[in-house]
Parts: C-alpha cells; sequence; structure tokens
C-alpha cells in the first residue's frame, strides 16, 4: 500500500496489483484511454479557443494599422484590406477583396517589388476618381508553398509632399524676403 500511494502520489493514474483479472485490466485501460481521450479533447479545446483569441486580436491590430495593408493569395487576389488601406484606395472593403492587385497597381511595380523584396519602392496608385495618389510600397510574405501570402504595406506620401512643398515655399519666401532686404538696405545705403 505504501508503494501504491507514492506511486499515485508521482502523478500515476492507476495500480494494479498481481494477480489480475483479464476482464478488470481491460475496463481499467479502457478506462485510462476515455480519461487520457477527453484530457486531450479539452486541451485542444483550449488550444483552439487561444489561437482564435489571436487571431482575432490580431486582426484587430491590422484592422487599427495606420499604415494601408493588402494581403493576397498566391493568385494576386486581395484576402485583407485593412481600414487604412479601403481610405487610401477611397472605397469600401467589400469592393477590395476578391478583386486583382493589379485593379490598383500597375504590374511593373510589382514584378519590380519582386526583384528587390523589402526595398521601398515609390508610386503612384489611381483613385475611383482618377487622381493620382502618391504611395511608397513595401512587400512582405508570410507562409510558404501553396499557402504563401503577399502582404503589401502602402504609406500614402500626399502629406508628406504637401510638406515639403510648403517648406520649399517657405524657404523660397524666405529668399525673396531676403533678397527685398538687401535691395532696400541698397537704396537706403546710396540715398
Amino acid at each position: 500500500p505504501d508503494t501504491e500511494a507514492r506511486a499515485l502520489e508521482m502523478g500515476g493514474t492507476d495500480f494494479i496489483a498481481k494477480p489480475f483479472t483479464p476482464a478488470v485490466l481491460q475496463a481499467r485501460v479502457r478506462s485510462l484511454l476515455r480519461s487520457r481521450r477527453e484530457a486531450d479533447a479539452v486541451l485542444l479545446a483550449e488550444r483552439r479557443h487561444r489561437r482564435r483569441l489571436s487571431d482575432e486580436r490580431v486582426a484587430d491590430i491590422l484592422a487599427a494599422a495606420p499604415e494601408a495593408l493588402l494581403t493576397t493569395d498566391p493568385g494576386g487576389r486581395v484576402m485583407l484590406a485593412n481600414q487604412a488601406a479601403c481610405a487610401l484606395l477611397e472605397t469600401q472593403q467589400d469592393h477590395v477583396l476578391g478583386q486583382p492587385l493589379t485593379r490598383w497597381l500597375p504590374q511593373e511595380d510589382l514584378d519590380a517589388l519582386a526583384q528587390a523584396p523589402q526595398q521601398p519602392r515609390q508610386t503612384q496608385l489611381t483613385s475611383p476618381a482618377g487622381d493620382a495618389i502618391p504611395v511608397e510600397l513595401v512587400q512582405t510574405f508570410s507562409g510558404h508553398g501553396e499557402e504563401r501570402l503577399l502582404n503589401l504595406w502602402l504609406r500614402d506620401l500626399r502629406t508628406q509632399r504637401a510638406a515639403e512643398r510648403a517648406r520649399q515655399d517657405q524657404l523660397a519666401a524666405e529668399a525673396v524676403s531676403r533678397t527685398k532686404s538687401l535691395m532696400l538696405s541698397y537704396f537706403a545705403h546710396e540715398i
């Protein structure tokens, strides 16, 4: 009994004493296998639950990401478009999903990205209104083989370019002001 108690305390699940009855042994083995299947089912259900929660959190993070993200399948069809991508493309998500990526990006830009993976590339998208939208593209891949997905990050450059234009305009205005001040000081000196 001491050995049996110690074995059970160390993690044993059952103890079979000799001599044993074959019917009792079979019943105990079936019981242990049933317990094991139930424990495995609970563990699997918990893993699936955690995986689902993890997938939902990742989806929420990607949906709220400030950078536009388009994910395509190996055939080039859009499988995921976050809110920023829909805003950039000036369309709704259901008008993007399932569409070929070449609807928004020229094939030559996609080919150039394939030649230099993870190197940013600047290009222009065409909005539904026909306006050119300057963007910077960066691609990443996830998965392998037939499940390999292309993740295309798009950064809207309109704000950056407008800020650069404003800075250049300010520099030009300052140069004109300096020139005017120099001219006035020259005339004042001559007078």
